[in-house]
């Protein structure tokens, strides 16, 4: 059942194109495929179309991110993981910030958010009340969710999840880095 059921739901991704991975994300992640492998789903798949504005007012529209490599980060202020990992968000945006654009949709509201920000450090453009984001960029198995998206608008990488610990930061990094500097050399 569970490969009749993983079959199905990869020819349904394929025959409703790459827009469709997105739209079905609720029947993948409420499957019974293994948790480790639904993500990976996405991998592949053009994100949505969105726009946003930024605490600091700037309009974020998907359709202008084409033709550059982003690396999406999805959090709250109330995740743990997610805060622990910023210092190493931050040290791949000082590295890489004539090259990638660095993004996060956190849930939080802007006030919240403006607090959090007094006292905490972050180098990259800060999205509030993402609620509907999350649920379009299949934000369901929990915070942090990072991605790297190429030049062609397509997920290259998703993880969800994280440590807690000062090794969080390294963490992030690995995962996300080597697919930011494969990116940037093609």
């Amino acid at each position: 059942r569970i490969i009749l059921l993983i079959l199905l739901v990869q020819t349904t991704l394929v025959l409703h194109g790459q827009n469709a991975c997105f739209s079905d994300c609720s029947k993948v992640m409420n499957s019974n495929i293994p948790f480790t492998k639904k993500l990976s789903i996405l991998e592949g798949c053009t994100i949505p179309s969105f726009t946003a504005t930024t605490l600091k007012g700037k309009k974020i529209d998907s359709e202008k991110l084409k033709g550059k490599i982003v690396v999406v980060n999805l959090w709250c202020i109330g995740c743990s993981p997610c805060r622990a990992e910023m210092p190493g968000m931050n040290k791949l945006v000082a590295k890489y910030r004539d090259k990638v654009e660095f993004l996060s949709f956190s849930k939080d509201d802007p006030k919240r958010l403006g607090d959090f920000l007094k006292k905490n450090s972050v180098d990259f453009e800060v999205i509030p009340n993402s609620f509907d984001l999350d649920q379009k960029f299949c934000v369901v198995a929990g915070y942090p969710t990072n991605m790297v998206i190429d030049r062609a608008g397509k997920v290259a990488v998703i993880f969800s999840g994280g440590r807690i610990d000062d090794k969080a930061p390294a963490e992030l990094i690995s995962k996300l880095e080597p697919t930011i500097v494969a990116l940037i050399k093609n």
